[in-house]
């Protein structure tokens, strides 16, 4: 049986957009951000769907803010924007809430590494997993394809005790995951000497 490729980022949006027709708590957030599939989302939940603008630290205090009044939120922007522009936010409003609060804040980023070639350092990202796995209560995923990229979203979904980072790095077929959570079934993860929860390749927890 073949499988037909399609971009690991519209994976994952996907599945955000089916499970909002069914859980009225999934919030989507965006930077001035966009793709077909959010185009759908906006369309179809307009009152869970906003767009913050070029401002990806609000970005960040807006999805908080919406996690702790129960909502599960999903996050989009590009790569190095949501992870070094607004690390302080993501610091403070989310690994540190998270160990008091219960939140589930979800952050999906495209173009990670050369992926904006030709767009220059300022819109390339090399240094996100390094940076956010310096937090605390981060776990760092790399699913290797969209049918891994779909299938982070369950977990991230499930978990209420946490802020979630996702980071795609492929414009036609790459997500990059990086997530804040604290618990998740043994095959999705390995522990770092701090306790933090992270896959470290991205393959193995989800290709046989």
């Amino acid at each position: 049986m073949s499988i037909r490729p399609i971009a690991m980022r519209d994976a994952f949006l996907g599945r955000i957009c089916d499970a909002m027709a069914l859980d009225p708590a999934i919030y989507f957030t965006t930077a001035d951000f966009g793709s077909p599939v959010l185009d759908r989302i906006r369309g179809q939940f307009p009152d869970r769907f906003a767009n913050v603008g070029i401002a990806e630290q609000n970005l960040i205090n807006v999805s908080a803010g919406l996690a702790i009044e129960g909502y599960k939120v999903f996050a989009y922007a590009i790569a190095p924007f949501i992870t070094m522009r607004c690390f302080e936010q993501i610091r403070v409003n989310l690994a540190l809430l998270s160990k008091v609060r219960s939140i589930n804040v979800n952050l999906i980023g495209v173009g990670a590494g050369y992926s904006y070639v030709v767009s220059g350092p300022t819109h390339q990202c090399y240094e996100d997993l390094t940076v956010m796995r310096a937090l605390p209560n981060v776990a760092v995923y790399s699913p290797s394809d969209h049918v891994a990229a779909a299938a982070l979203f369950d977990p991230c979904l499930a978990n209420a005790s946490c802020g979630n980072l996702h980071d795609c790095w492929d414009h036609a077929s790459g997500v990059l995951a990086l997530t804040t959570v604290t618990s998740l079934p043994a095959r999705f993860t390995s522990a770092s000497p701090s306790g933090t929860r992270y896959s470290s390749s991205g393959i193995w927890p989800f290709i046989a």
